[in-house]
């Protein structure tokens, strides 16, 4: 099954969703700090995701929206490396 990650990203808030095939498993609403980097998303995700017992490491796609290019970058990055 599928597991997607979807992240909207905004100047106030980050809204990032988990879909496992068409059933939204997981969402949360974080705070966009704009001068965090990559790992400390990368380590946030990780701990939102075993909260719900479930892996990075299944995830087979991510889904972006922003507003904030320098964030895109940065989970770019995260989506490449976690």
């Amino acid at each position: 099954m599928q597991v997607i990650l979807v992240l909207d990203i905004g100047n106030t808030n980050i809204t990032a969703g988990v879909y496992q095939g068409e059933r939204l498993h997981a969402h949360w609403r974080i705070a966009t700090v704009h001068d965090r980097m990559p790992d400390e998303y990368g380590i946030l995700l990780a701990q939102l995701f075993a909260h719900y017992d479930l892996d990075l490491g299944d995830v087979t796609g991510v889904a972006i929206a922003s507003v904030v290019p320098a964030l895109t970058r940065v989970f770019r990055e995260v989506s490449h490396r976690y």
